[in-house]
């Protein structure tokens, strides 16, 4: 008789992945207006913008790696490594679309900071 295949079987477990995409940018996106309201009514200073985007990009990546591997329940720094390319994927094709601008420096600095903690987080999120 013909072994079945069940979902949770597979290498890379799609479903989690797009859970924890989606899940990263909307972590992203109240992080980011939660640090704009602080940024107009507060004296904090502008030259802080730069280090807290790659500490929301790092704390968003991080949750959609713990999510994606949760989820897939196997490979979880492969899930997590995966979460964490589609996620910086998706910011760089909005910042294309938005800005009609890339800067290659930023770029690799993202997609490094995505690719280890999407790593970490995958590697705790299988353990969770």
């Amino acid at each position: 008789m013909a072994k079945v295949q069940h979902s949770s079987d597979s290498i890379i477990g799609i479903r989690g992945i797009i859970k924890g995409t989606l899940f990263g940018l909307i972590l992203s996106l109240v992080l980011f207006l939660f640090y704009s309201t602080l940024l107009s009514f507060t004296s904090i200073s502008e030259s802080t913008i730069p280090m807290f985007i790659h500490v929301v990009v790092a704390i968003s990546v991080f949750v959609s790696g713990v999510i994606a591997a949760k989820i897939a329940q196997n490979m979880g720094w492969l899930n997590g490594l995966v979460a964490g390319l589609c996620y910086v994927l998706i910011l760089l094709l909005l910042n294309v679309l938005i800005y009609d601008d890339l800067t290659l420096k930023s770029f690799l600095t993202d997609l490094l900071i995505s690719m280890v903690c999407g790593c970490i987080g995958g590697m705790i999120g299988i353990n969770l």
